[in-house]
């Protein structure tokens, strides 16, 4: 088996434990850097192998077992991420009961920290630089930039607007790292 098969084994362990890369890694030691790497092949995970199993709560032979064809495929595939298309409370809740994915660009999938897809529908837009009408490619990372668009929890739903101008007591639910439009037929 090689190390990109046993990151998709991972990854998708990962997911349905609804933890993130950073989480993965705080319980194993290492960086979630470490954790993607692994998650994408690029990296052997097998020195910590048992400790990523033991915090996903799975055996290892699950993590170095090839798919049966038997077995459904894995629903997290290197170019596929989850999507979401419902308002929500918390995003690691609505990661988790998702079945839906989405196929983002591969610079998305090797730059971006744990990224989701979400419907520009359930997002109220306080910036001109995105359309109602699309998909939004999300980064669950603290923005960098005063200048980046983030999306937040508030009250009432989601809200995508400028870093600049959340409030500090804001929950961030991540940065904006590409927008998707779709084209409509009238």
């Amino acid at each position: 088996m090689d190390f990109h098969t046993i990151g998709l084994q991972i990854k998708h362990a990962r997911i349905t434990a609804g933890i993130t890369q950073k989480e993965l890694a705080d319980k194993i030691g290492t960086t979630w850097e470490m954790v993607s790497r692994y998650e994408t092949g690029k990296s052997s995970p097998l020195r910590k192998i048992g400790d990523i199993a033991s915090a996903l709560h799975v055996p290892v032979t699950s993590l170095l077992q090839e798919p049966s064809v038997a077995e459904p495929s894995l629903p997290y595939t290197t170019n596929t991420i989850p999507l979401i298309q419902k308002p929500f409370t918390k995003v690691k809740d609505a990661l988790k009961e998702t079945k839906l994915y989405y196929t983002a660009p591969d610079w998305i999938i090797h730059t971006a920290t744990n990224p989701f897809a979400l419907d520009a529908t359930i997002v109220r837009m306080e910036t001109t630089h995105l359309s109602p009408s699309g998909i939004l490619f999300i980064s669950q990372e603290r923005p960098v930039s005063r200048k980046e668009i983030v999306v937040i929890q508030e009250k009432d739903g989601l809200t995508a607007l400028p870093y600049s101008s959340v409030s500090p007591r804001a929950t961030i639910v991540g940065v904006v790292n590409a927008w998707e439009k779709r084209l409509t037929t009238t």
